[in-house]
């Protein structure tokens, strides 16, 4: 795993209350918040998918 998607989860990880109350919709703040970390070190294209993808399996994780 690299250092950007253990970044990721720890946010997610962080913003559980967050993620269970607004979903999908948690995104804007999940970016922020990675994009104040990697700003100007990772091209945030790449941040992008890689939030979606965490926030996508963590909300199928309080799914089920």
């Amino acid at each position: 795993m690299n250092e950007l998607e253990k970044i990721v989860e720890n946010i997610l990880r962080k913003n559980r209350e967050l993620l269970i109350k607004k979903r999908e919709r948690a995104f804007g703040a999940i970016m922020g918040d990675v994009m104040r970390i990697v700003r100007g070190k990772i091209d945030g294209k790449i941040v992008n998918e890689v939030v979606r993808e965490k926030l996508s399996a963590e909300l199928a994780k309080l799914s089920s």
